[in-house]
């Protein structure tokens, strides 16, 4: 997304990236409600902006990305990875499945495959969400939220020489990201 569709992102979407708004809406929210407690407040307005940034960025995103630019800025990532990560010593790549907007990751998937890069993806089992190994793609079915999940049964952990490939609408600088909501992240 360029710099200025992102600018036409509402100031309570760049409040929220920026925490600020938190503060303002308990304030606002202490003025008028004095007997509820300032952290059920802040946990109120963390559901409340976050659902309403997370679908604004969303909304912005799909609109603002043409197929071309989706597929570019998708080679670039993984372009980026293989001259940035040494995946020679990663001893596993845990990496989510692409969805909707999401970076296509199905080059860096079949990359690792067939060098020889052990693969986990992530599959939802409740409320909670773990990586199984995959040896292929065929070993992916469509899944909860439809996403593509593995059928396989082998969980992995990552160790310190595991490289995680996390999904999200919006990064800052600092790592911090907005997902979808899901909270598996």
């Amino acid at each position: 997304m360029d710099i200025n569709k992102a600018n036409t992102l509402s100031p309570l979407t760049w409040a929220y990236i920026g925490d600020a708004v938190y503060e303002i809406f308990i304030r606002e929210n202490l003025v008028n409600n004095m007997n509820v407690k300032p952290h059920k407040l802040h946990i109120e307005a963390t559901k409340k902006v976050k659902a309403s940034a997370q679908a604004e960025i969303l909304m912005k995103i799909e609109e603002s990305l043409t197929d071309e630019e989706k597929i570019y800025k998708s080679r670039k990532i993984f372009e980026n990875l293989l001259d940035t990560a040494n995946l020679a010593d990663v001893s596993c790549i845990f990496i989510f499945v692409s969805y909707r907007s999401e970076c296509d990751t199905t080059p860096i998937i079949d990359y690792c495959i067939d060098n020889g890069i052990k693969v986990a993806v992530p599959r939802v089992n409740g409320d909670k969400m773990d990586f199984y190994v995959i040896r292929d793609k065929s070993e992916l079915s469509i899944g909860s939220y439809g996403i593509l999940e593995p059928v396989t049964d082998t969980i992995i952990y990552p160790d310190e020489k595991s490289l995680i490939i996390m999904p999200g609408l919006v990064f800052d600088i600092k790592g911090n990201r907005i997902g979808y909501g899901g909270g598996y992240y």
